[in-house]
């Protein structure tokens, strides 16, 4: 909601701990308004009550559901990812970037979960949070870098008194996803009531989605490459690899066709029909050595998470107050990815004629069409599954001590935050082995099977490995060819920051508040990985096959691979903020404020820069009030983006300069990211202007509509592997000098390095509609209470520009990611009467485009289309007295008619396994859930 006095009041009605005087409640988005219709910043409150009836498995879950949320980093949406945020959470508000939203924990920034210097927010404090305020504009100059999207705090109700404890319990209508949550939450008074203890902690366990076979919307849908060439993609569904299966198929040459059953016999492999040199529909059937695309990888990994938190607060005198508080948390996940794929002239086995294992009809055929080798792909399941076990664990400390100095308030602390994210994934193919274990021939001195290498290198260990037929490889052979990865990133934060803030004079309208202070921080990151990882892929000698297209490629194992990263910057700076009122009483004028900020903030890295926010509230008459700002807000480069070494990643993409037909416009290529030191800030300007409604014919309705532009200039970025290509191909030359080709003209690798090389704008009207009616009288003397709430959000505008290419323009696109719908909304509605309530929501996301950058010639545009979507949550409760105790008992099912997500398919179609029919990061891809929970209060 866009904060007004009435939702203050519902607010506060909703929170009994919460003071009746509203003039009281200050929120987020500036340090002198001391309410969000004060502040010419638009602020979103939403109360915890709020958020637990909306999705009681997680706030976090509820506040993805803001329609100012917009692909959010989540458990579902980073399925079977190879990067290292899967299980993790991360806000991304307006779509402009995780890193672009700043995450506050009663105000104060919170240590990095990444090194893309995001936090994750599933590790904040739950139990003890009392609201979240969203502020929903421009906030560097009152917060600091990274506010360019704006800013998420997590405001605690550190003044809690007794004890809650709360065990829910939930699962899927697929009788997955089952999930259990527990969390107490105590509060004391001590010394005499000079001293507040307050302490809370959770656990929460969510055994995931296995996969997607399971959904009827599935199917293994996919864009895939057209035969006939025009258009690029055709839509299908039942898509299937017609390059390889479990037990290696040649896929190209005299013998093409040939697959290998399990044994190792020979067969000749049925293919669909729209065959391509990588894809298919339907064709040879599941259940002969052909992978089942839906079960390759996990669709929803595990997720297990535990947190504590303790606040300690202690009155010097009745000016002065002291606080500690210490939050610990970890988050583990686990999780399959796809399975190994040798395929394509980049990884394929170049099987020999002398190739030991190699069936004897095979070896007669190959003589007879005067062949010596043949390409042969396959796709592994006697290596698996490539288990990821990741563990992300966070400790922030803090002191700090607030007060009175005359008329003059003091607020001062130091922090000091940790996190370690550990990674491991076991059965990781070691590339060079694998090359080396499968060229197997007979030792004539013995007559022994023997990889070729170890003829001339005796002692090299290599074990020699079938790859012909599922289930051949012996497991000395596969314990040779694998080894576990491990990676660990530890990041550490080091905040201080001291301010004042009063009202030291006033004008003729009345009091001119401000704030002011300054502050200091530190940021460290540093990325550790085993040998293989830090290494590269290279041909050890004395055998034959190895694709040279790996050689001197980053990292020796198949996936993953993280390479080292070290360094830091730090930061000083100064800030102040002043709240002037023009006009009071007027005849023209309820009120006139004048609020302006600025930051000035020196880096060790970019250097120093400026931030500043401007913007006036005008009130003519009481049920109406205009507000407008104007802010320039900064993000610096992170320590990843500036230090990281060169990290890869493997997909399928498009080589749009490639023929159609060509068995190569559609390689598996490898994508390399690093990091740039000669990176400068990013600057964005931010513009909102705002009506608020309250007239007094109706009492307790509010309505508020917001308008917001934001243009962010010299934007980070890396462009991702196929936006490269395709740039390139449509004319900026600058970008082709980071595509790698083989001797052949094949695409191998494309270099993907963090530049300030674009900008990218959004622009849209956010809007709001509050309304509670007290029925007590109306119908009865006990009627109860009624509470309606819409929100709605829609985007003009999100476009993307790169130099020497098109603009992308990407408001209205819903397949692809980012998925910007053009309209999308809330609407809830609760009633409570007595111990009884119930709460019911309407989650809207609009149609829109699959992809926004395809034209007739790429994609059919009857097919360049998503469905719109609607979603109904809802959560009935009732509270009693038992046992001297209060007691609440809560049942929720979220998306209640199970909608299915709308068909939205992508081009990610790597190793025969599809990311899915649908656009994981906008879509509920879980389907009907169920929650039954139960809360203790003394």
């Amino acid at each position: 909601m866009l904060l007004s006095q009435a939702a203050l009041a519902q607010q506060a009605a909703d929170n009994a701990a919460q003071s009746d005087d509203l003039s009281q409640v200050v929120v987020t988005g500036s340090r002198v308004a001391t309410n969000g219709a004060s502040a010419p910043t638009p602020v979103t409150v939403v109360s915890a009550d709020q958020l637990q009836a909306a999705a009681p498995g997680s706030i976090v879950d509820a506040l993805n559901q803001l329609p100012q949320m917009l692909n959010s980093s989540t458990p579902a949406s980073n399925n079977g990812s190879t990067t290292g945020t899967v299980g993790q959470t991360f806000l991304n508000l307006r779509s402009l970037g995780a890193n672009r939203t700043l995450i506050l924990l009663d105000g104060a920034r919170l240590v990095p979960s990444s090194l893309l210097a995001t936090t994750d927010v599933s590790l904040m404090p739950e139990s003890l949070v009392q609201r979240v305020d969203v502020v929903t504009g421009g906030a560097s100059a009152v917060y600091g870098s990274d506010a360019v999207a704006g800013v998420v705090n997590f405001v605690l109700d550190t003044k809690f008194t007794g004890f809650t404890a709360r065990v829910q319990a939930g699962e899927s209508g697929y009788q997955d996803a089952r999930n259990g949550k527990v969390a107490i939450t105590a509060g004391t008074s001590l010394f005499g009531g000079q001293g507040h203890l307050v302490f809370s902690a959770d656990a929460y366990k969510n055994n995931g989605v296995a996969q997607f076979g399971s959904r009827d919307w599935f199917n293994s849908c996919a864009l895939i490459g057209t035969p006939a060439g025009t258009p690029t993609y055709i839509p299908a569904c039942n898509v299937r690899s017609a390059q390889f299966n479990f037990g290696g198929m040649i896929s190209s040459g005299p013998l093409k066709g040939t697959y290998f059953a399990p044994g190792g016999t020979p067969r000749q492999f049925q293919y669909g029909s729209l065959v391509t040199s990588t894809t298919m529909v339907g064709g040879q059937p599941i259940g002969s050595g052909y992978p089942d695309v839906g079960a390759n990888f996990t669709a929803v990994p595990e997720v297990d998470r535990k947190k504590a938190f303790a606040h300690f607060e202690y009155d010097i005198n009745d000016d002065f107050s002291v606080y500690a508080q210490g939050l610990a948390a970890e988050a583990r996940a686990s999780f399959n990815q796809t399975r190994y794929p040798w395929q394509g002239q980049s990884s394929a086995f170049q099987i020999q004629i002398d190739n030991a294992y190699l069936p004897a009809s095979i070896h007669d055929r190959m003589v007879a069409a005067g062949i010596t080798t043949f390409s042969m792909s396959r796709q592994d399941s006697d290596w698996g599954p490539i288990a990821v076990d990741t563990a992300n664990r966070t400790q922030e400390y803090k002191l700090g001590l607030h007060g009175n100095l005359g008329t003059w308030k003091l607020e001062a602390y130091a922090q000091h935050g940790e996190n370690s994210f550990l990674e491991t994934t076991l059965h990781n193919a070691v590339s060079s082995n694998v090359y080396n274990a499968a060229d197997a021939v007979l030792n004539p001195a013995t007559g022994q099977v023997v990889c070729r290498s170890t003829l001339t290198q005796p002692t090299n260990g290599c074990v020699p490995l079938n790859v012909f037929g599922e289930g051949a490889a012996t497991q000395d052979a596969v314990a040779y060819a694998t080894a576990t990865s491990v990676s660990r990133i530890r990041t550490s934060e080091d905040v201080a920051e001291v301010s004042l803030s009063g009202a030291p004079f006033s004008s003729w309208a009345g009091p001119v508040t401000t704030a002011f202070g300054g502050g200091y921080r530190k940021e460290s990151a540093a990325q550790t990985s085993d040998p293989i990882s830090s290494g590269f892929k290279h041909f050890t000698g004395g055998y034959k096959g190895f694709p040279a297209a790996l050689e001197g490629v980053f990292g020796g194992f198949d996936r993953g691979n993280a390479q080292p990263v070290s360094g830091s910057y730090n930061l000083y700076e100064v800030f102040a903020e002043t709240l002037v009122p023009l006009a009071s009483d007027v005849a023209w004028a309820k009120s006139l404020d004048f609020n302006a900020a600025a930051r000035e903030t020196h880096y060790s890295t970019s250097g120093s820069v400026t931030s500043w926010k401007g913007g006036l509230t005008y009130q003519p008459v009481d049920s109406i009030r205009l507000r407008a700002a104007r802010s320039r807000d900064v993000r610096a480069p992170n320590v990843n983006e500036l230090y990281s070494g060169k990290a890869q990643g493997q997909s399928s993409l498009l080589d749009p300069f490639q023929p159609i037909g060509s068995p190569v416009r559609f390689p598996i290529v490898y994508t390399v990211t690093s990091g740039n030191t000669d990176l400068k800030n990013e600057t964005a300007d931010t513009t909102t202007v705002g009506l608020v409604l309250t007239p007094s014919f109706v009492p307790r309705l509010t309505m508020s509509i917001d308008a917001y532009d934001i243009r962010i200039k010299d934007a980070i970025t890396t462009l991702g592997g196929q936006t490269t290509i395709n740039q390139c191909f449509a004319g900026s030359t600058a970008l082709c000098s980071l595509l790698t080709r083989a001797p052949d003209g094949q695409l191998t690798a494309v270099s993907t390095p963090y530049l300030n090389i674009g900008s990218s704008s959004t622009r849209g009207v956010d809007f709001e509609s509050d309304y509670s009616l007290p029925l007590d009288g109306l119908f009865s003397k006990a009627a109860g209470d009624l509470t309606i709430r819409a929100l709605a959000n829609f985007t003009d505008r999100f476009t993307q520009v790169l130099p020497g290419a098109p603009d992308l323009q990407l408001a209205g696109q819903t397949g692809a990611s980012p998925g910007v719908p053009k309209w999308q909304g809330t609407f809830s509605v609760q009633y409570r009467n007595g111990p009884f309530s119930t709460y019911a929501q309407e989650r809207y996301i609009g149609h829109g485009a699959l992809h926004r950058d395809y034209d007739a010639t790429t994609l059919d545009p009857m097919y360049n289309y998503v469905a719109s979507v609607t979603y109904t949550d809802a959560t009935m409760s009732y509270d009693f007295e038992a046992t001297n105790a209060k007691w609440s008992t809560y049942f929720t099912v979220n998306n209640l008619f199970d909608r299915a997500p709308p068909f939205a398919p992508s081009t990610y179609f790597v190793f025969g396994t599809s990311a899915g029919a649908t656009n994981l990061s906008l879509f509920d891809v879980i389907g009907r859930t169920y929650t039954l929970g139960f809360k203790l209060s003394l």
